[in-house]
């Protein structure tokens, strides 16, 4: 009697054993877009291959992006740069380059022209400096607007870089002033980049870094 109870006992757990091993999860709970383990269930798959993180950091999903115009800006040159430039009041304009023009869009999907005279020789850089938005090109001397104007901010330098440091415009890159020359302008004043005979704290400076081997100044801070 004991080894049939014994036989029994042990048919009875390998079909248990045999029962577990067959149990299949389906995936008819779908994908799950946040990367949170108490919502990813057995039947259930993660969607993460674009992802950002939340106030609590629990991976979401992206909802993409959002088409902003349906006319190519620059009758289909390629955009070279772009940036924010924000005025004092707070208000924003989006801001782009293609081509020779400068574009600003302050809502909506159209971008006006701004002005339309860069070089294409180098991409432009550009600062929001004293409530204007200042763009360089390494050919052309810098030009400043104010949403309503545009106009030279200096009529002698022709920078590639342009930077804000201490409420002073710093530029690099002119090729007919010395490509490994920096020059600051006067405090406040960025259109003065005069080194005066007996300068002052608040006047312009030049930094020659003395390489000369025509590579290209960055700034930051």
């Amino acid at each position: 009697m004991r080894k049939i109870l014994g036989i029994l006992l042990l048919a009875s757990s390998c079909a248990f054993a045999q029962d577990a091993e067959l149990v299949i999860n389906d995936l008819s709970g779908g994908k799950v877009d946040a990367v949170d383990a108490t919502r990813i269930r057995d039947n259930s798959v993660s969607d993460t291959r674009n992802v950002l993180f939340d106030g609590i950091y629990i991976a979401e999903k992206r909802k993409g992006m959002t088409k902003l115009n349906t006319t190519a800006v620059g009758g289909g040159s390629a955009i070279v740069t772009q940036g924010e430039y924000r005025q004092s009041d707070g208000t924003r304009y989006h801001m782009l380059a293609s081509g020779t023009s400068l574009y600003s869009r302050l809502s909506g999907s159209e971008f006006t022209v701004t002005t339309n005279t860069l070089s294409t020789t180098y991409p432009p850089d550009f600062v929001v400096y004293m409530n204007t938005f200042t763009v360089v090109d390494g050919v052309n001397n810098m030009k400043s607007w104010d949403t309503s104007t545009v106009f030279t901010q200096d009529a002698t330098y022709q920078p590639r870089y342009i930077h804000v440091w201490q409420i002073r415009l710093w530029i690099a890159g002119d090729t007919t002033d010395g490509l490994s020359k920096l020059r600051c302008s006067e405090f406040l004043d960025p259109s003065d980049y005069a080194i005066a005979a007996n300068p002052v704290a608040k006047d312009p400076a030049v930094f020659d870094i003395n390489s000369e081997d025509g590579q290209r100044i960055i700034c930051h801070t």
